[in-house]
């Protein structure tokens, strides 16, 4: 006896589609057809909002005319989610005894059973398996988005950029020109380095090295000065000259970011 099924995926968070429809045409088992349809409502029956279903609609025909739904008859059903369409890593999989309308159409909300994880779903393509009393369908068939679930996509980012494609601040303060300031996680003190007495900021848990960091100083001094930074010892050095070239003192404000 040859299946063919007839399916439709949508992701479900909360009351909320956030995911995936299945849109390829028909797949084939041994046992009662199953024919390509459309796509049914999700719907969430839970009190926790946080769980995700996949809601997978179908149609069975008899084998034999396949075109004679069968109706009102249980069924095992088995669906499995898989990296990639050879079905060699599986990532997920359920059974449920499903039993059909009279019409022969037939609802599964997967995840029911077997609760799906955040980490199937992570941008990567994946694909379904489905199985009727043990028979499986050929081939697995790709999983995508519905297009308002691709937009969404974009709604943690700015503008299509990522948290990561940002600059973060690690630390920022004022040090005055006795050298003494302090902050969140970070401390400013002074301190003789090559020959030289020069402010240095010590930021907490942090092995500062200026080739790994982006830093800012803004001297607010009346007279013309000149700032550098380096650093000795995991603090950052803060270093100020006058125009000609003597060390002097300023009160500063300074940012230190990671590029």
């Amino acid at each position: 006896m040859r299946t063919t099924v007839r399916r439709g995926l949508q992701f479900v968070l909360g009351a909320a589609i956030v995911a995936a429809i299945l849109t390829a045409s028909g797949v084939q088992a041994q046992e009662p057809q199953v024919k390509n349809g459309q796509i049914a409502p999700a719907v969430v029956d839970s009190v926790d909002a946080t769980r995700k279903f996949i809601n997978y609609q179908g149609q069975l025909f008899n084998p034999g005319t396949g075109s004679t739904p069968i109706g009102s008859t249980p069924f095992n059903m088995g669906f499995a989610l898989y990296r990639d369409e050879n079905g060699s890593t599986l990532l997920w999989s359920e059974n449920q005894s499903i039993t059909t309308n009279p019409d022969g159409t037939f609802n599964a909300l997967l995840g029911s059973i077997n609760p799906l994880s955040d980490s199937i779903f992570t941008g990567e393509e994946i694909f379904l398996g489905v199985s009727v009393n043990g028979q499986g369908t050929s081939p697995l068939q790709l999983v995508s988005y519905v297009p308002y679930a691709w937009w969404s996509r974009n709604a943690d980012k700015l503008n299509g950029f990522g948290a990561s494609d940002f600059t973060r601040s690690l630390a920022a303060g004022f040090v005055d020109s006795n050298c003494n300031g302090s902050g969140s996680g970070w401390r400013a003190y002074r301190d003789f380095v090559s020959g030289a007495y020069v402010c240095l900021v010590d930021i907490s848990g942090v092995d500062f090295n200026h080739r790994n960091f982006a830093a800012q100083v803004t001297p607010s001094c009346a007279r013309p000065v000149m700032v550098g930074t380096g650093s000795s010892q995991g603090d950052m050095i803060i270093d100020i000259w006058d125009r000609y070239g003597n060390r002097t003192q300023c009160d500063v404000s300074f940012a230190i970011i990671i590029p």
